[in-house]
């Protein structure tokens, strides 16, 4: 133990008897040696329970539950292992926790409703239907659940299973016209942002194009065309710079040392900076992050918003229905338009040498040459990194689409 290899001291004093099994457990409890605990005891011991129960309290206060009821659960704590998965909301592995412990009817409806309430509660409302209609037998919830979440066809077969139709008229057709609202206020909010923020990409690069032309030609003109002042500047500077060298080195290695910053660190809290502000020092890189992020927005769109149609057509709102389609098809097309003005030629050249310089097939002149490669990339390429250099990937296929709105001809 002294010598502090307490994996080796766990081998020895688990073959020492029962009488010295409390001291391995606290060895293993003050180490952390569960996993390695566990597999020097039989899986039907009586040690190998109380390991795994300590296991279990380890990873709950971890914030580990699902991890906790999986052991718990092998250890034969069903109880516990029924409150880590109702904590993580694994409500398929709490009812069947629920099933061993032989819960009565209405203990297992109050268990469904309160995992219910947490899966609506992280926007689940799918399987908090499943729950509510199955496990605590309240296809009236189910119903109005699937509604809230936009599950407009799943909302429908509940309705037609248990014939409650009544749920159309009072319920279903005022969300589905709600929904409607909404979904076309997001779409003209992110049309209008999206082209604002592209718009102020333009100008953004057209200012710095002009502001490095300015710098070129000042710099011409101030170079001066005398040979012999030139050769003496440069031995002066010599002489000058070997000086200043050795300070100047000195100098970034001190802040180098002081600052304490790796080159991933450093971008994070360059990123922290990113900021919309008109004329701020990263706006160019605040501009194309947020117009990445929209346009991922507008991609996860496709499949509410082609349910939504599928249920204005079936009851009659066929006006806003195309008037729906139209607009979200309208801020696809303006979207799929700016990406190669957003992610141009040159930006995009710069992937490759964002991506990882080692692996198996790396050698040292190779990870040497990416390194120096890397450090000539623009400085704008260094900050986005990989994932915002690349543009937004987008499905081009028409399928969220309903033909039959279709009055483009």
């Amino acid at each position: 133990m002294h010598l502090k290899r307490f994996s080796k001291a766990l081998q020895h004093i688990s073959k020492c008897g029962k009488e010295y099994f409390d001291k391995c457990l606290q060895l293993v409890v003050d180490h952390s040696l569960y996993s390695e605990a566990l597999e020097l005891f039989p899986a039907n011991s009586a040690e190998y329970r109380e390991i795994s129960v300590a296991f279990g309290e380890h990873l709950a206060k971890s914030d580990r539950c699902q991890e906790a009821g999986i052991v718990f659960f092998r250890a034969g704590e069903h109880r516990r292992a029924l409150e880590m998965f109702e904590t993580c909301c694994d409500w398929k592995q709490a009812v069947c926790m629920a099933s061993i412990l032989n819960f009565t009817p209405n203990e297992l409806s109050d268990l469904s409703r309160r995992l219910a309430r947490k899966l609506k509660d992280n926007r689940r409302h799918l399987e908090a239907s499943v729950l509510l209609e199955q496990y605590a037998d309240d296809h009236e919830e189910a119903i109005v659940t699937l509604i809230a979440g936009y599950q407009w066809t799943e909302a429908l077969r509940v309705i037609y299973r248990y014939k409650r139709t009544d749920f159309i008229e009072t319920d279903l057709k005022p969300a589905i016209l709600e929904a409607f609202g909404h979904h076309k206020a997001l779409i003209e909010g992110q049309s209008a942002d999206y082209c604002r923020y592209s718009e102020r990409l333009r100008t953004v690069r057209r200012l710095k194009q002009e502001k490095m032309e300015k710098f070129e030609f000042e710099d011409k003109l101030e170079q001066p065309d005398n040979d012999l002042y030139s050769d003496m500047s440069s031995v002066a500077g010599e002489s000058v710079t070997s000086g200043q060298t050795t300070q100047s080195e000195s100098q970034k290695s001190n802040y180098s040392r002081s600052s304490g910053r790796t080159s991933k660190s450093r971008s994070k809290h360059e990123k922290k900076k990113w900021s919309l502000r008109e004329g701020s020092p990263y706006e160019e890189e605040a501009l194309i992050e947020v117009l990445h992020k929209m346009a991922c927005q507008v991609e996860s769109w496709k499949d509410d918003i082609s349910s939504l149609l599928q249920v204005l057509v079936m009851f009659h709102r066929e006006l806003e229905a195309v008037e729906l389609q139209t607009g979200f098809d309208l801020l696809i097309g303006s979207v799929e338009k700016c990406i190669p003005e957003i992610w141009t030629t040159d930006l995009m050249l710069n992937v490759e040498a964002q991506r990882p310089v080692f692996g198996p097939d790396s050698t040292v002149n190779s990870i040497t040459k990416d390194l120096i490669d890397r450090r000539m990339l623009p400085p704008t390429a260094l900050r986005l990194g990989a994932a915002l250099l690349a543009p937004p990937v987008l499905d081009k296929s028409k399928e969220w689409k309903m033909k039959i709105l279709d009055r483009s001809k």
